[in-house]
This record gives structure tokens, C-alpha cells and sequence, in this order.
């Protein structure tokens, strides 16, 4: 383009030149200064030829280096795209390769279930890488399209994003191999310690050799009582007594009805059981006089004063056929507890059954002691389960607090006493672990599984004919323990200082109602 120009301008110069010789009608003698005209305009023209070819040569050496570097930047920019990719899919690679193995250690303690789900994992998780990369590539090219200084920025940013993308999921990828491997390894490690467990009780339970029948009247339902019976089946698989092995079990609950309560001890008398468990104090004497006429022995639970009951006499041992264990309250405990939570009370409610004797005995216990601690107890008796609400009504008007007792017609309406009491903003005192998880502040009590444990060792001694029923005293649970529910006290604005929860055996953060 440069060389047509001018080759145009030195053409343009002679034409001028010879124009302006014509054109004048000078004469032949003015041929000098034409010629000098003439090498005047071609040195003109010789030095603009000489400028525009230096400067042509100039541009295109400017433009061959411009393009070159061009080339160059653009190579690099190749290159450091390749080497963010290869450096990417390296890292993938090994980051691959470290979960596989991950997973197939893991895998090792699983069960099939576990490697599919893994191996489907794997999967999802390659998909994902794949497609990441192509995202990248597609980017990649996109950007090389556009101008060379650009490229180079943008490309960087570009890899340096997807970088910080592929190590932020690679990452998340990591820790969710890492969270399922650690749950897969804890549930491994859990079930490898409930069959220890199970090989443990295999172990040490040696089945006694025989075929046993026994049956258990239960008088209402409630915590306490089942945890009895709970305890009471653990000591007898303790002594070798298992049931579905050697043991069949006959299990009847009365629902807080004495003539009901009557009936299962018939049945189980006319079944000619080897043995009869009878927990609480109505059960108890209902089984003891089915049985009277027969040679089947009762094994008593949860009777508060076995004495006043008649089943025992008063230096411990039985008056027939019966023996078992009593959850006699500490009363006195109680009484302290009550008064360092609450100190400024003066008077405590009781609702008790007429009918259970060993309410009857707990409540003049109560009256005898509670003078001591400066307390008047107010006492309402009931007949039935019916009666509760309207005692537990009148009562909240008139005290400071309510205590109850195991009296098990009243725990088993324990709900409609707490309703009542905490409309009128007292609280209600329980006697064991399971009222104050339930709903009561606190309590002084025993542990009821311990104490049906303890009743079940009794009767494996018997059913193994190591001794009989008449032969053994009642026994006690004398430990009493405080349990305390922070959450009901809360609702009562009562704060237990930190040192006193420390001497609790348990705290409850919350209710919990069965």
C-alpha cells in the first residue's frame, strides 16, 4: 500500500513540473531551471520515498514484533490454561484417588448395603468432576476467542476461579467421604458392641436346666411398677432364668383395680404357675390369698410396709408362703428436701387410697415427723381413680406444696394432680425417679429397676429350690437418691444453686410425660 502511494506522489511531481514548462511559453533557455525543478522534486521525492520506506519498514517491524508477541502471549496463555487444567485434573486425580481408598477402608467394615450406597456415591461424585471440567474447557475456549492483552486476564481469573471452585468442592467432597466414613465406621463400631454385649450376657447367663411358668400381676401401670418388672425379669436371666428359653411368663396388669387384681391371682393359682410376682401392695395381698391353699410361692415387690399389709411380721419374717421387698419411703429424707427448696413453707398436702395399707402407714409416718421440720400435713383420702380430681382441686387451695406417696391409684393420675398444681403455682414432690421426669420438682427415692433386680434374685433362689418363700425375710432398698427437674423448676421461678444439683443422682432438663 505504502510502495502504490508513492509511486503516485513521483508521478504527480513530473507531471506538475513538465505542466508548469508547457504551460508558461518559456523559452529553450529556461531549460536549466526546469532541470533544476526537476532534480529538486526528485530529491524531494528520492528523500519522502527514502522517509515512507524507513517508515514502512519501521511499521511492519512494529507490527511483526507486535505479532509475535501477540504469538507469544497468546502460546503462554495456552500453556498456562494446559498447565491450570493439567495441575486441576492432577489434583482431582490424587484427590480421587485418596477418597477411593477412603471409601474402600471404610468400605472393608461395612456391610453390601453400605458398598452400594458408597459405590453410587463414587459415581455422583466422578459425574460431578466431569462435568466441573468440561464447564472449564467450554470457558476456556470462549475466552481465547476474544483480543490477546484480555485473554491473558480474563484466562487468569478464569482458572483461577475454577481452581477455587474444583478445591472448594473437592473440599466439601471430602469432609461429606469423611462424615459418611466416620458414620459408617460408628455404626460398625455400635453394632460390634451390641454383639459383644449380646455374647457378654450369653456368657455369663448359664440357663438353669428345667421348664419354668411364672406369673406376674402387675396392679397398675405407671413407671415405677414397670420398672419393677423390668428389673425383676434382669434378675431372673442374672440367675439363669430366661425368658423364651427356659422361662415362660404370664403377665396381667390390673389397672389400679383391687377385684380385678383378685382375679389374675386366681387364674394364675388354676394355671398351677411355678411362681407368683405380685408388685405393688393390692396385687400383693391378692396373690397371697389365692395361694394360701396352694403350694405356690409369691415373691412380693414395691410394698411399701409389708407388715401392715399382713404379709410379714414384725421382725421381718413371713407369716405364710410370701416373701419380697419393700420400697418403704424415706420419709425423713423427704421432709429435709423439701424444706431446703422450699424454706418459707409450712404446709404439705398428701392424697392418698384408703384402701392401701401401705399409704395408710406412710401417712401416719409422715404426721409423727413433720412436726420436727415445721410442717402440717393435710391429708385427703380417695376410694377410686375418679376421685383424684376432685381432691386434688380442693387440695391446691389449701397448701404449699403437694408430697406424694407411691400410692399407686394416685401416680396413676399423676398428670391430673400436676394440672391442678401448677394452674395454682406450688409444686408437686414425687416419691421415685420416674414421677419427677414426669412432672414433679423433686424427690427422695429409690430406683425401682435395682429394687425388681433384687426381688428377681429372690425368686430364681426359690425356683432353684435353694430355699423357700417362708424361709426368707423381706428385704429393703435403704438407698434413697434426689432427682431434680431443672425445667419444672424453672416454670415455678425456683433456682437450684449449682451445688446442690451437684449432690443430685440425676438431673432432667425437660419434662417428659409416657
Amino acid at each position: 500500500m505504502k510502495k502504490k502511494t508513492l509511486a503516485l506522489l513521483l508521478s504527480a511531481a513530473v507531471v506538475a513540473a513538465m505542466t508548469a514548462g508547457c504551460g508558461s511559453g518559456e523559452k529553450e533557455t529556461e531549460a536549466p531551471k526546469t532541470e533544476a525543478v526537476t532534480e529538486t522534486v526528485t530529491e524531494a521525492a528520492q528523500t519522502e520515498t527514502e522517509e515512507v520506506t524507513e517508515a514502512a519498514a519501521t511499521e511492519e517491524e512494529t507490527q511483526t514484533e507486535e505479532t509475535t508477541e501477540a504469538v507469544e502471549t497468546e502460546t503462554e496463555t495456552e500453556e498456562a490454561t494446559e498447565a491450570a487444567e493439567t495441575e486441576t485434573e492432577t489434583e482431582e486425580a490424587t484427590e480421587a484417588v485418596e477418597t477411593e481408598t477412603e471409601t474402600e477402608e471404610a468400605t472393608e467394615a461395612a456391610e453390601t448395603e453400605t458398598e452400594t450406597e458408597k459405590a453410587t456415591e463414587a459415581a455422583e461424585t466422578e459425574t460431578e468432576t466431569e462435568e466441573t471440567t468440561e464447564a472449564v474447557e467450554t470457558e476456556t475456549e470462549t475466552e481465547e476467542a476474544t483480543e490477546a492483552a484480555e485473554t491473558e486476564t480474563e484466562t487468569e481469573e478464569a482458572t483461577e476461579a475454577a481452581e477455587t471452585e474444583t478445591e472448594t468442592e473437592e473440599a466439601t467432597e471430602a469432609v461429606e467421604t469423611e462424615t459418611e466414613t466416620e458414620e459408617v465406621t460408628e455404626a460398625v463400631e455400635t453394632e460390634t458392641e451390641a454383639a459383644e454385649t449380646e455374647e457378654v450376657t450369653e456368657v455369663t447367663a448359664d440357663v438353669y436346666e428345667g421348664e419354668f411358668t411364672i406369673g406376674i400381676s402387675q396392679f397398675a401401670e405407671h413407671g415405677s411398677l414397670d420398672n419393677c418388672r423390668e428389673g425383676f425379669l434382669e434378675g431372673l436371666a442374672e440367675a439363669g432364668f430366661v425368658e423364651g428359653e427356659n422361662l415362660t411368663v404370664e403377665y396381667d396388669n390390673a389397672q389400679a383395680d383391687t377385684g380385678t387384681a383378685g382375679q389374675i391371682a386366681d387364674s394364675y393359682v388354676s394355671d398351677k404357675v411355678d411362681l407368683i410376682c405380685a408388685i405393688a401392695t393390692p396385687s400383693a395381698m391378692s396373690a397371697y390369698n389365692s395361694a394360701l391353699k396352694s403350694d405356690i410361692p409369691v415373691v412380693y415387690t414395691a410394698v411399701s410396709d409389708p407388715v401392715a399389709a399382713g404379709l410379714a411380721n414384725e421382725d421381718g419374717t413371713s407369716v405364710g408362703n410370701a416373701t419380697g421387698t419393700s420400697d418403704k419411703l424415706p420419709v425423713e429424707e423427704q421432709l429435709k428436701m423439701i424444706r431446703e427448696i422450699l424454706p418459707g413453707a409450712t404446709k404439705i398436702g398428701i392424697i392418698y387410697t384408703t384402701s392401701e395399707a401401705n399409704s395408710v402407714s406412710t401417712i401416719e409416718e409422715y404426721k409423727a415427723i413433720a412436726g420436727q421440720y415445721g410442717f402440717e400435713i393435710v391429708e385427703t383420702g380417695i376410694n377410686t381413680i375418679a376421685d383424684v380430681d376432685l381432691a386434688a382441686a380442693d387440695m391446691v387451695g389449701k397448701v404449699d406444696c403437694i408430697s406424694n406417696l407411691t400410692d399407686n391409684t394416685v401416680v396413676s393420675a399423676l398428670q391430673t394432680v400436676l394440672a391442678y398444681a401448677n394452674e395454682a403455682h406450688i409444686p408437686v414432690f414425687g416419691s421415685e425417679i420416674e414421677q419427677v421426669k414426669n412432672g414433679c420438682l423433686a424427690s427422695m427415692g429409690i430406683d425401682y429397676v435395682a429394687l425388681g433386680r433384687q426381688t428377681g434374685k429372690m425368686a430364681a433362689a426359690i425356683l432353684k429350690g435353694e430355699t423357700t418363700a417362708d424361709e426368707q425375710n423381706y428385704e429393703i432398698c435403704e438407698d434413697a437418691n434426689l432427682y431434680i427437674n431443672k425445667a419444672v423448676g424453672e416454670n415455678l421461678a425456683i433456682i437450684f444453686d449449682d451445688a446442690y444439683l451437684a449432690g443430685a443422682e440425676e438431673v432432667f432438663e425437660e419434662i417428659v410425660v409416657d
